[in-house]
């Protein structure tokens, strides 16, 4: 890694649809060796969510993240949803001049990321699809969704460390789960609740995503208490030339409770698919 003095830092703020979307982007100053890098966070999380992968893939990347609505530092006065949001994503990498990038999606984030790529295919020079159906829903997807998932049980009050997307993170380290749980509560407003019944409602046209020409990586932890590996898998399967990674011992979040795993499986995949710019 490229020692961090020679990353440069900048975040600001873009008018969108009378919201005020926030961001964040960080890269080598002399301008990306590689493609860009969008991160789209989960319902749990939101831009800051990601540092650990921002400090990893900056001294080679121009790596932009962003704060869907009422999420981190981003208003919401309207409405919040997978469909609002890829617009907004639309609008902020026109805003930033972002050109084709590799575009990742964690859980609620990857209903943006696929929704981005299936409207901007020529956009996108690949995309990871993290713990995230994405919005693929099958009969066979319902039925092992149906099976597998129960409700997440909360302590009251809740316990430190505690959150559904990190299922078994605080016994492994209080410290980190505690990290999560802290970045998970900023916001002018979580709407985490309700984004994701709209995550339910919205499913992409299977059509589309199977004319999908964009290579794709699903990653995901093995023992996944929220989007089981099977149903990942299924979905896997309806995208052409898919590629499959899983990170066993981990839940919902690798790319935070596993990240340097994380991180290596997304920078193999990007060079296979995205070689570094002439």
């Amino acid at each position: 890694m490229e020692p961090l003095r020679d990353v440069v830092w900048r975040a600001g703020r873009m008018e969108h649809e009378g919201e005020s979307i926030y961001w964040e982007e960080a890269g080598p100053p002399a301008g990306p060796a590689r493609p860009p890098m969008v991160f789209c966070h989960g319902a749990g999380g939101n831009h800051a969510a990601w540092y650990q992968q921002v400090a990893h893939f900056a001294s080679s990347h121009r790596v932009i993240t962003w704060d869907q609505r009422g999420f981190g530092r981003s208003t919401r006065n309207g409405d919040i949803g997978p469909r609002p949001a890829v617009r907004d994503l639309t609008a902020l990498v026109d805003h930033l001049g972002v050109g084709p990038a590799i575009v990742v999606g964690q859980s609620m984030g990857g209903w943006c990321a696929l929704g981005y790529a299936l409207a901007h295919p020529g956009r996108v020079r690949a995309l990871v699809l993290a713990d995230t159906l994405g919005g693929i829903f099958t009969p066979e997807i319902v039925e092992i969704l149906t099976a597998q998932v129960s409700p997440p049980v909360f302590s009251d009050p809740p316990r430190l460390g505690e959150h559904p997307a990190i299922a078994g993170l605080a016994q492994k380290d209080r410290a980190q789960a505690f990290l999560y749980q802290q970045l998970s509560s900023l916001g002018e407003e979580i709407p985490s609740l309700e984004a994701v019944a709209l995550l339910l409602q919205t499913q992409w046209d299977l059509d589309a995503v199977a004319a999908l020409d964009v290579p794709t990586l699903f990653l995901f932890g093995g023992s996944d208490n929220l989007f089981p590996p099977d149903a990942l898998r299924a979905a896997a399967s309806l995208v052409p030339a898919a590629a499959v990674a899983e990170i066993p011992g981990c839940t919902h979040s690798p790319y935070f409770e596993a990240a340097a795993e994380w991180n290596g499986l997304v920078e193999s995949f990007v060079g296979r698919h995205s070689p570094a710019e002439e």
